[in-house]
């Protein structure tokens, strides 16, 4: 006969989760150019954005779990590069072997 975890015990054997650390980086700009010369002479807005998130985690075991992803737009709609996906183990690499 298996006797119940009383919950208490059970809520201290549950890991708690871990706080992902985000980074957000890049840069935009945007103005506006004029040429007499054209034969419409109009005006034209034009913009640039670049938006590099980074989400890393890291786990119990000082295994870091994490994932890149850049976003690129010119003057228009914004598109998201695959994401990147890496595990690091917070030591450093050894050296390669030849």
């Amino acid at each position: 006969m298996t006797r119940p975890i009383p919950l208490l015990a059970a809520l201290a054997l549950a890991a708690a989760p871990a706080a992902a650390e985000i980074t957000l980086s890049g840069d935009a700009r945007f103005g506006v150019t004029y040429d007499e010369a054209r034969p419409a002479r109009e005006a034209d807005i034009y913009g640039d954005l670049r938006l590099d998130t980074r989400a890393e985690v890291r786990a119990d075991n000082g295994l870091g779990f994490g994932v890149n992803l850049r976003m690129e737009g010119r003057s228009g709609p914004v598109a998201a590069n695959a994401p990147r996906f890496y595990v690091t183990t917070g030591q450093d690499a050894p050296p390669p072997r030849r």
